[in-house]
């Protein structure tokens, strides 16, 4: 139950979050499949462990740009980010 408008900006943007965060992670699956790159073989080059790539790919967890940066090093691939201007509801 939202007790506030505080609470409701605050899940408009997790969704927001979350719906990035799903959007990264299914082109991170494209790059992957088209490099012919497993989840264990990313998993070893960034010295973690399967599960944690899986949930990064899923889009289950968050990551930091620098997590982002070393994907995309380890599928021999560079990161672009670009700003849009929001054409959605605006905040006050």
């Amino acid at each position: 139950m939202k007790t506030s408008i505080t609470d409701g900006l605050m899940e408009n943007e997790l969704s927001e979050q979350e719906k990035l965060r799903r959007t990264v992670s299914r082109e991170l699956n494209e790059a992957m499949v088209a490099r012919k790159v497993s989840k264990a073989d990313l998993a070893r080059a960034l010295e973690t462990s399967r599960s944690n790539i899986t949930q990064i790919l899923k889009g289950d967890r968050n990551f930091t740009v620098d997590t982002l940066s070393r994907i995309a090093e380890a599928i021999g691939m560079t990161v672009t980010i670009s700003f849009k201007k929001n054409t959605g509801a605006r905040r006050q």
